[in-house]
């Protein structure tokens, strides 16, 4: 069994470099199944790679998720001040609203509600 795994092995591995360009896509047939090669999704270490290289790299080059962010922020786990210095603007897009007084009073306590969460969550933090 252990001859017929490495002969698989070994037919798979020349399909691979015999045609690097392109996916194998017909998998090798065998009497108990088939044999297919699958490429795994790249998977980073972050803690490793910031050990080795230190914060730059991620500072410069790391995509925060923003609404994880903003969800640490409503729950008092980090400060708008501690993400201040990090942001940098790429584009100011301005846009217009026509609303009525009603609806802009809803949206305004909305807003002020939403800060006061963050402060209170801040403060039992």
């Amino acid at each position: 069994m252990a001859h017929q795994y490495e002969g698989l092995k070994l037919k798979l591995l020349h399909l691979i470099e015999k045609d690097q360009q392109k996916s194998i896509k017909q998998p090798i047939p065998h009497k108990y199944g088939s044999l297919s090669w699958v490429a795994n999704q790249p998977k980073y270490d972050i803690s490793a790679i910031y050990d080795y290289l230190g914060e730059w790299l991620l500072i410069e080059y790391g995509k925060p998720n923003s609404r994880l962010l903003e969800h640490y922020i409503l729950n008092g786990m980090l400060s708008e001040r501690d993400i201040e210095p990090f942001k940098t603007v790429k584009a100011i897009r301005l846009d217009f609203s026509v609303m009525t007084l009603e609806d802009e009073e809803k949206f305004l306590t909305m807003m002020d509600k939403k800060k006061q969460i963050t402060a209170a969550n801040r403060v039992g933090a």
